[in-house]
């Protein structure tokens, strides 16, 4: 093993690896940015609530989740907070940086894209709760539901739904 380091909590979302940094958000409601050649803490940042995703980098933002409906923003070089978008439940799919956007599911049954800026671009709801990350590709989002259906989103600000 190269190394362990003991969170304060659960960090049951996939890790991020950028560069030579891992961040980690976890259910002791911190975010934290640990060096990935030996584990020291970088930053840690208070997210105000439990997280149980992952996290996402979009413009040298890291993003995380939480069981309060926020989505959050922090400096990924520093961890200084940039802006916090709430949403209307827990945050239980992704985040996920796609083209320059961030992309989230909640149990408020919603799908949210949301700007590196944290402006609200289009929030489309399911019929159930989305408790998967979304996924990308090809200009397309895609975003599982509770309500038995798989839905698809062009990721294009112009023709969002």
């Amino acid at each position: 093993m190269l190394w362990r380091h003991r969170l304060g909590g659960g960090a049951y979302g996939l890790p991020l690896v950028s560069e030579s940094v891992v961040f980690s958000a976890s259910t002791d409601r911190f975010l934290y940015a640990l060096n990935a050649r030996d584990g020291s803490v970088l930053w840690k940042r208070d997210l105000g609530a439990a997280s149980e995703v992952g996290v996402a980098l979009v413009d040298g933002l890291v993003i995380a989740g939480a069981n309060d409906g926020g989505v959050q923003a922090y400096s990924a070089m520093s961890g200084r907070p940039v802006w916090r978008y709430q949403t209307r439940g827990p945050i239980r799919g992704g985040p996920v940086s796609c083209e320059g956007s961030v992309f989230v599911g909640s149990d408020d049954h919603g799908v949210y894209a949301i700007s590196s800026e944290g402006q609200l671009e289009w929030r489309y709801v399911t019929g159930g709760q989305v408790l998967g990350a979304p996924g990308c590709a090809a200009g397309r989002i895609y975003a599982g539901s509770t309500d038995g259906a798989l839905h698809a989103f062009l990721v294009s600000k112009e023709l969002a739904p």
